[in-house]
C-alpha cells in the first residue's frame, strides 16, 4: 500500500494531541469534582463542633422540659384533693356566690335604713321638732339698727342715741 509517510505522521500527531487535550480536560473536570468533595468534607468537618454544641443544648432543654412536666404533674393529685375539699365545704365559686348574696342583703338593709332616716326628719316625723328647732337658729331675723340703715353723713349706725361719735 502506498501511503505518504509524512502526511500520516502528521495526522497521527494531531490525533495524539487531540486525545491529550481531551484527557487533560477530563483531568481538570475530575480535579474540580475532587476539589468540590474536599470543600464538602471541610464544611462537614467544621460543622461538627457547632452541631455538637447544638445537640447538647437540645438535650439540656429536653431534660429541663421533662423536669418541668414532672414537677407540674406532681401537683395534679394535691390540686384534685383541694378541689374536692372546696366542693365539699362550699368554697370557691359557691363562696363567691354566698359573698355576693351577703353584699346584696347588706345593700338592701342600708337602703331601708336610709329611707327610715329620711322619713324621720320629714315634716310630721319623730325628729321634725328637732329639725324645726335647728332651722330656727339659722332663720333670717332683723338685726338691731338694720331697719334704719346707716347714715354716712353722721356716721350714725341705726339712729343710735350716742349721736355723732366722730364730732369733737
Amino acid at each position: 500500500m502506498l501511503t505518504n509517510w509524512n502526511i500520516d505522521w502528521q495526522n497521527n500527531l494531531l490525533n495524539r494531541e487531540r486525545m491529550g487535550i481531551q484527557s487533560a480536560g477530563q483531568g481538570f473536570a475530575g480535579a474540580s469534582d475532587f476539589g468540590g468533595l474536599g470543600l464538602q468534607t471541610l464544611q462537614s468537618g467544621s460543622y461538627a463542633p457547632y452541631g455538637t454544641y447544638l445537640g447538647q443544648q437540645r438535650d439540656i432543654f429536653g431534660g429541663l422540659n421533662s423536669l418541668n412536666a414532672g414537677v407540674l404533674g406532681s401537683f395534679d393529685l394535691p390540686q384534685q384533693m383541694i378541689q374536692n375539699t372546696e366542693a365539699y365545704l362550699g368554697l370557691g365559686q359557691s363562696a363567691n356566690a354566698l359573698a355576693q348574696s351577703a353584699q346584696q342583703q347588706a345593700f338592701n338593709q342600708n337602703q331601708i335604713a336610709g329611707q327610715n332616716f329620711a322619713s324621720a326628719f320629714a315634716p310630721g316625723g319623730p325628729a321634725s321638732t328637732l329639725v324645726s328647732g335647728v332651722n330656727s337658729l339659722f332663720a333670717p331675723q332683723a338685726q338691731p339698727g338694720s331697719a334704719y340703715g346707716y347714715n354716712p353723713t353722721t356716721f350714725d349706725y341705726g339712729n343710735s342715741t350716742y349721736g355723732d361719735l366722730m364730732a369733737a
